[in-house]
């Protein structure tokens, strides 16, 4: 189990300082200009790399601030993985709906590396591995194809098979159960002195024993709801930092299972 503190948001992320590296200027001339996502986060070298290549990238929208579940921060996937759009904005999901087609225009923007998560946003003004992206600027770099209402398909994950190439995926985890004496708690804890919801981990278990912390803002629009008994199906997006993976629901996405 890890401490609140350990979880890096973007926020945390854009005032933490980077890895030693200064940013390093990608030199290579020769990428294809359309790109998987996997792709994409390859050329990440040391803490921070400028794409000066013109790289696009295609993808579904599989997380937004539509239920305040994630913050200044859009996740879009394709079939090769997930990355993590670090956005100066307190509406993306106006801006790039949830689910929607998308393309990145990913030319003179940065690829950060924070303790192994790979992050995409503006070039960094000083320390930081990357700064987000200006909702002004946003329209230089992305592009939203077509709108869709259904989710795309998720990526089925286990616990106990989690890898780096999935962090930031959009994934589907099976047959979980969140631990007996979480089970009827409201998904955010308060603060004694306030009363206001908090950032909070709860903690999923598998049948063979595997546990994985899933991660709730306090902000979130069904922090006050309840963790489900019994076994569920959960939608959302892996986090790692230092290697310690988390998951985060996307849309609220969870699913009792007789």
């Amino acid at each position: 189990m890890k401490p609140i503190a350990v979880h890096i948001s973007l926020a945390a992320l854009l005032l933490s300082c980077a890895c030693s590296s200064s940013t390093v200027p990608s030199k290579y001339d020769d990428y294809p200009s359309e790109v998987s996502i996997a792709y994409l986060k390859s050329m990440c070298k040391g803490a921070s790399t400028v794409i000066r290549s013109d790289v696009t990238v295609t993808g579904r929208v599989v997380a937004t601030d539509k239920l305040s579940e994630f913050n200044k921060t859009v996740v879009v996937a394709d079939d090769s993985g997930g990355i993590e759009l670090a956005i100066d904005s307190d509406k993306t999901d106006v801006i790039m709906p949830l689910y929607s087609h998308v393309t990145i225009h990913c030319q003179m923007l940065a690829l950060g590396n924070y303790a192994g998560k790979i992050v995409l946003g503006a070039q960094p003004a000083s320390q930081y591995v990357v700064d987000r992206i200006s909702e002004t600027d946003l329209p230089h770099y992305i592009g939203v194809l077509s709108a869709a209402d259904a989710p795309p398909d998720a990526h089925p994950a286990t616990i106990g098979g989690i890898s780096p190439a999935d962090i930031s995926r959009y994934v589907v985890i099976d047959g979980i159960r969140f631990v007996d004496e979480e089970a009827g708690l409201a998904w955010c804890d308060t603060d004694p002195e306030t009363s206001h919801f908090i950032d909070t981990y709860r903690h999923a278990v598998d049948d063979k024993g595997n546990i994985l912390d899933i991660f709730t803002r306090g902000s979130c629009t069904y922090a006050a709801g309840r963790i489900p008994s019994g076994r569920c199906r959960i939608y959302g997006i892996i986090d790692c930092f230092n290697g310690e993976y988390f998951f985060t629901l996307s849309n609220y996405r969870i699913i009792s299972i007789l």
